[in-house]
């Protein structure tokens, strides 16, 4: 996933903070009016409300599913993805890394060393 603030981003660079609020309204507007299909995923269906309207405003890069021979591993801070036929997908930070790693618990996905 990726943030898709466009109006956000150009609002900030041309008229400062006011700017930004107001492009970020503009953003969750259109993103309520025609959520992202990445919503209907079954993995994100069914996460909580909360964190699906959090998902509004992002654009799905590459998905995995969780049943098609998935493989993650530690690597340094962060975590990497991969199953036959799907890109590797890496995630490099600390920041959501107990999340990712709660969930995947949650639902019995082993994480390799």
């Amino acid at each position: 996933l990726r943030p898709n603030d466009q109006a956000a981003a150009s609002g900030g660079a041309i008229g400062g903070l006011l700017g930004f609020f107001i492009g970020a309204w503009v953003d969750s507007k259109r993103a309520k009016s025609a959520p992202p299909p990445h919503l209907k995923i079954p993995e994100i269906v069914s996460l909580d409300p909360k964190l699906q309207k959090k998902l509004l405003k992002t654009k799905l890069l590459c998905s995995i599913p969780l049943s098609s021979g998935l493989t993650i591993k530690r690597e340094g801070t962060g975590l990497s993805f991969s199953a036959t036929g799907y890109p590797t997908v890496t995630y490099k930070g600390i920041l959501h890394r107990k999340g990712i790693l709660a969930y995947l618990q949650k639902r019995s996905i082993p994480v390799a060393q």
